[in-house]
């Protein structure tokens, strides 16, 4: 069969409009996650690192996806005066550990032991007392954070 150019010419603008179709689809998509995101209870946790130092961060807390369990992830950099997103949680209560990467052995966190595993990337599920480690893992002071239970951002200051 002949090429035609009356042919060509409806088939690209047939192409063009099933690709503007598609973008202004997608475009309508995202425009309805992000709303659904906002309005699902999620709680942004970031950690603004406000010392002089570099750190690297652990996380614990319960996942949107499964708020059954607690998870223990790490290790998240935060150059110095810098924030970073960690995760994104349901709960409000949280638990965060800092230590300078400087190899000067100074940390952030008190009050909570969690297990970790160094130097990470890890990511573990937290035991209901959270005193015993298994082998590969090490025991740190966490600081619990975390009241309001309205969706947004939850962040914890590290400084000097």
């Amino acid at each position: 069969m002949p090429h035609h150019p009356a042919t060509s010419r409806l088939t690209r603008c047939v192409a063009a409009g099933i690709v503007a179709l598609t973008l202004a689809l997608a475009a309508s998509l995202d425009v309805r996650t992000a709303r659904a995101d906002e309005s699902d209870g999620t709680i942004t946790l970031r950690v603004c690192n406000n010392s002089s130092r570099g750190v690297v961060v652990a996380v614990a807390y319960q996942p949107v996806t499964d708020n059954s369990i607690f998870l223990s992830e790490g290790w998240v950099p935060v150059a110095s005066d810098t924030c970073e997103t960690v995760a994104n949680t349901k709960n409000a209560f949280s638990y965060f550990h800092a230590e300078a990467d400087d190899g000067s052995g100074d940390t952030w966190g008190s009050g909570t032991g969690i297990c970790v595993i160094v130097p990470g990337p890890y990511s573990l599920t937290v035991k209901n007392d959270g005193s015993e480690c298994d082998e590969d893992e090490e025991l740190r002071d966490f600081t619990k954070l975390g009241s309001s239970r309205e969706p947004g951002t939850l962040t914890w200051n590290i400084t000097d």
